[in-house]
């Protein structure tokens, strides 16, 4: 399956036809691979992810997730910006 929104890089998406969850995302010939899928929450999440690009290999492993989950209001309040004359 291949997306496409206007002004923006084209995004092909490879699908399992057993699981039907996303095991790869390229963008510019350079693949993302979604693997270590698990159920968080009803939510099937990959664990992890593999980025292949001019850098070389990158692995990213998520170790624990929480959904939902109440944050104090300075994790995510809006940073407030001072512009000094």
């Amino acid at each position: 399956m291949q997306l496409t929104a206007p002004e923006e890089k084209p995004v092909r998406l490879y699908v399992s036809k057993e699981s039907y969850l996303i095991v790869e995302r390229e963008t510019e010939g350079q693949p993302m691979i979604l693997s270590d899928y698990r159920e968080v929450d009803g939510q099937q999440v990959p664990f992890i992810t593999t980025i292949h690009d001019a850098l070389g290999e990158t692995s990213i492993r998520i170790m624990q997730i929480e959904f939902n989950r109440n944050a104090p209001d300075t994790v995510v309040a809006p940073a407030t910006a001072t512009l000094r004359r």
